[in-house]
């Protein structure tokens, strides 16, 4: 972590901490190498002086839910330059919230290894929170409320047990090379003007189904076409099915790429033709009522 510009606060619950060390707080100080998050001289323990060892290691659990706000946690072992990230921050069974911080890291920028890891966690991300990592695996949920998960290259989200879920509120996006549920599903949702962007080809939409909840949210598939035409490939064969508005199938006319009379979403060709964006029609009912409404100011200001 790089010196003193960010100051990390990873607040420890010790409701269940029987056999370890009682943490009340860890703050993130770089007085060791300054870059290392599994370097316990970086941090300060509750008791002010630097946490015990064992606190915060490579590939292992921490003790409890914690806290990252308004700071910056580099998941490394070396040098820190994004080129050189590398180890495996792991939150177990336990939670974490990141609010107005980043959590960084990964191996390379080909995003192969997983650098945040979970097992049955939820992960609340909010107030311009990030991660930005290599793949991420094991966790349960995902709440995203002003938050963004910018995986590196390659990098995916594979989840983990029954009911998996992964929630992307008020501007929120995510964006990965694929979503998968693991052996079980993925049941995403979308709401307000959030942007799912999926990078991979070939069923980015892995176990995993989508229910869009407002008209502002879209969702990109940058490699992946509308319909490939081989009744095979593209969002057509492929997401179809698994996209929902509000828990409707989605609905496109006779073509897809202009809005027709009863349609309820869009298709836009990206990526050079290379992929597509779905975004969403509002029903007939809530355009007329715009309409109206626009059309009433506009009388009461000629009025005025």
């Amino acid at each position: 972590m790089r010196s003193s510009a960010l100051i990390t606060s990873l607040s420890l619950s010790t409701a269940s901490l029987a056999a370890l060390p009682s943490y009340a707080a860890l703050v993130w100080t770089g007085a060791s190498d300054g870059v290392s998050a599994f370097n316990e001289g970086n941090w300060l323990g509750h008791d002010g002086n630097a946490a015990p060892a064992n606190t915060v290691n490579n590939n292992v659990a921490i003790p409890d839910n914690a806290t990252l706000t308004n700071g910056e946690i580099e998941i490394s072992a070396g040098t820190g330059t994004p080129s050189n990230y590398g180890g495996v921050f792991s939150i177990g069974t336990n939670n974490l919230t990141i609010a107005n911080s980043k959590i960084l890291g990964g191996g390379s920028f080909d995003g192969a290894s997983s650098a945040f890891t979970g097992n049955g966690s939820t992960v609340t991300i909010n107030s311009g929170g990030t991660l930005n990592t290599n793949s991420v695996s094991g966790m349960n949920s995902f709440v995203l409320d002003d938050g963004t998960i910018d995986l590196r290259g390659s990098a995916g989200i594979t989840m983990m047990g029954t009911n998996a879920t992964m929630s992307l509120g008020n501007g929120s996006s995510v964006a990965s090379q694929f979503l998968s549920g693991g052996t079980n599903t993925l049941a995403v949702t979308l709401d307000g003007g959030s942007v799912l962007i999926l990078r991979g080809a070939g069923n980015p939409l892995n176990g995993t189904t989508v229910d869009v909840l407002d008209t502002d949210s879209t969702i990109q598939f940058l490699a992946e076409v509308f319909d490939a035409g081989n009744g095979t490939g593209g969002f057509v064969n492929e997401h179809l099915g698994k996209v929902t508005l509000g828990g409707q199938a989605l609905v496109f006319g006779s073509d897809p790429f202009a809005v027709e009379a009863g349609d309820n979403a869009l298709a836009t060709a990206i990526q050079a033709g290379n992929g597509v964006e779905i975004s969403f029609v509002p029903e007939p009912g809530s355009i007329a009522l715009l309409s109206l409404g626009g059309l009433l100011l506009g009388r009461r200001r000629r009025a005025l």
